[in-house]
């Protein structure tokens, strides 16, 4: 390989590294406790190594909540989860609660676990499987510096950066 194409690369794999770093400070900064005694690390590399940890808990709840996202659109299971009808099987009316609305609320339970308690303002599921699944909504809240945004603005909170 040619010295710049080295060098090319070397840069871009520190951009990417430094954009994931930004992104998982942003999250910590999200969190509902502040963070309190720096232990010798400066406050940047504390909320960093804090984001690391949540950004790896969220991306797992990603996971499956897009999974989950798919299979509702193409009508099917998944994981145990019953494919939700258009009224709650169990009463028969169109107002009960389904099965895919307790799983909805099991995901936000889970984010909230994360971030201490609380949801983060503008807290959303997007349950359209062609995009991030666990979203801030930009009109309900200022998009924190360093958050990977989609293409409508949101938030994307389990955001990979790859390039």
């Amino acid at each position: 390989m040619k010295q710049s194409t080295l060098q090319q690369k070397a840069e871009r794999l520190l951009s990417i590294d430094s954009r994931r770093k930004a992104h998982n400070a942003a999250i910590s900064r999200l969190h509902a406790t502040p963070l309190t005694g720096y232990d010798g690390y400066d406050e940047t590399e504390q909320h960093e190594e804090r984001g690391l940890k949540m950004w790896r808990k969220l991306r797992r709840i990603e996971a499956v909540a897009h999974d989950a996202a798919t299979a509702q659109c193409n009508g099917a299971a998944y994981n145990g989860q019953p494919y939700r009808p258009d009224y709650d099987t169990a009463t028969g009316k169109e107002d009960g609660i389904t099965a895919w609305g307790v799983f909805c609320e099991h995901v936000r339970a889970e984010v909230s676990a994360i971030f201490g308690g609380t949801l983060p303002t503008g807290f959303r599921y997007n349950q359209d499987p062609r995009g991030y699944s666990l979203l801030l909504n930009c009109e309900k809240t200022t998009i924190p510096s360093g958050l990977v945004a989609n293409w409508g603005g949101d938030g994307c909170l389990a955001a990979e950066i790859n390039d």
